[in-house]
């Protein structure tokens, strides 16, 4: 018999249980009665654990749909496999998946096609499916349009006019359409800054026009170049200038602003980048002598560290848990996990590695910075140490993209080098086409589009 005044049988096993007890600890029997004492209904606890469990598989859910392949990329570019929707592609790192494109070409040899493109710009292609998208500017007319082109014949499909009028100061070195455009699949995104504004335009993969949208004031010094990127329900555009400067979330369907966050005013031309880090999703910028990260969400800012020039054109690389920012000055690493000022706390190294307009470029633990005069400098990804360096003959303005193993890297008078970039520099190849260009190439299922100053070329095996 249980002597003990705080317990008693349970009615449905007899073993001991406190007289308290909503639940016997052994056979799970409900006692009604002091379920009526806590007003709890005999119902709730079986609920609760149905509701924890229902939770656990939502958890479960999220976690799994957060986890991307390397061919997927990240959020807002889920279905971009195949595909280039965007400046830096569609991991915004440069590299191509798939087959391995060619590494020597000529007018002769694996030209698929030579297509003329209307006007002038640096802008890269952007590549959905068997389209190419283009902005181009034709300043005799004071034109800015977007064209699309077949992928597999080079044949022009449409050309739209954005803009007529109103163009804006720039550098004689920088076009009126340098920013590259953004593609979900269902719409083309294209920024212009016409009549003393920064406007972002949506069209249908057929050229039609759905919403244009003057996102901010704009005063220009050198031109614009900042490309914008697709997050998810958002389009995302940098908007760095002499004034005040913002960087602006704008609904993809309507062109509402969603959120708009101040930044230092400045003239700046780097585009936002979306990485995974830190077991997050980070949306990253450089610019206004600061590196920053932001929720991609909302636009508020989640870490930020002091960069060594106001200015950047260049866009970030990133290798987990690394930040790569190059600028006039020099390279910076910053590591990724920060919250708030991470000046002092998170900035792994610095050297006076520079680099302008082309961005970096993660090759495996190593990372590849192109100053503007054509040096190309190799770092160790952990130290910043020098591998090795190398001048190839030219100025360069494109940034280099990796494919199978090997680097592609215009030169602004039409030389293309490909190399490789292992613990020494290795020369595969150098082709010239004779027509030179800015804008970086885009490698897709095995070939290259690259535009030069007057042409759009498919490089493939023939």
């Amino acid at each position: 018999m249980n002597s003990n005044p705080r317990l008693r049988p349970c009615p449905a096993c007899d073993k001991p249980i406190s007289k308290r007890a909503r639940q016997c600890p052994h056979c799970q029997h409900v006692l009604p009665e002091n379920m009526r004492r806590a007003k709890i209904k005999p119902w709730f606890l079986p609920a609760m654990g149905l509701f924890v469990v229902a939770g656990l598989i939502l958890v479960a859910f999220e976690i799994f749909r957060s986890v991307e392949s390397p061919e997927k990329g990240l959020p807002g570019l889920a279905s971009a496999a195949g595909n280039w929707p965007t400046w830096r592609g569609p991991g915004y790192n440069n590299t191509a998946v798939g087959d391995a494109p060619p590494v020597m070409w000529d007018e002769e040899k694996n030209i698929i096609w030579k297509t003329e493109v209307p006007g002038r710009g640096h802008a890269t292609p952007v590549v959905w499916g068997d389209r190419i998208f283009l902005p181009t500017a034709d300043e005799e007319q004071q034109v800015l349009s977007l064209v699309c082109v077949h992928s597999e014949t080079g044949s022009l499909i449409w050309n739209t006019e954005i803009h007529r009028g109103g163009l804006m100061n720039k550098s004689k070195k920088n076009s009126y359409a340098s920013s590259t455009v953004a593609c979900d699949g269902q719409r083309i995104y294209v920024p212009f800054i016409v009549d003393g504004g920064l406007w972002l335009t949506a069209t249908d993969l057929d050229g039609r026009i759905l919403w244009q949208k003057r996102v901010t004031a704009f005063q220009s010094e050198h031109g614009y170049g900042s490309s914008p990127l697709v997050y998810k329900s958002l389009v995302i555009l940098a908007g760095d200038h002499l004034e005040k400067s913002f960087l602006t979330g704008l609904d993809v369907a309507t062109g509402e602003i969603v959120w708009q966050t101040p930044r230092k005013r400045g003239g700046s031309y780097g585009s936002p980048v979306m990485a995974r880090l830190a077991n997050s999703e980070q949306l990253l910028l450089s610019g206004q002598g600061e590196v920053t990260s932001y929720n991609p969400l909302n636009g508020q800012p989640v870490w930020r560290s002091r960069a060594n020039a106001r200015s950047t054109v260049g866009t970030i690389a990133w290798y987990e848990p690394f930040v790569f920012a190059t600028t006039l000055n020099g390279t910076i690493c910053i590591r990724a996990d920060g919250k708030g000022n991470v000046s002092r706390s998170h900035v792994v190294w610095e050297n006076r590695v520079k680099a302008n307009v082309p961005s970096p470029l993660v090759v495996d633990d190593r990372i590849l910075v192109v100053d503007d005069e054509g040096f190309v400098t190799c770092l160790a990804i952990s130290t910043g140490r020098q591998l090795w360096k190398k001048r190839l003959g030219g100025n360069v303005s494109a940034s280099p993209v990796l494919a199978a193993g090997h680097v592609y890297l215009p030169l602004e008078d039409g030389q293309l080098f490909v190399f490789k970039a292992g613990e020494k520099f290795e020369l595969v190849s150098k082709n010239d086409l004779g027509d030179g260009g800015f804008a970086s190439p885009v490698i897709c299922e095995g070939q290259i589009f690259l535009r030069t100053d007057h042409y759009l070329y498919c490089i493939g095996h023939g």
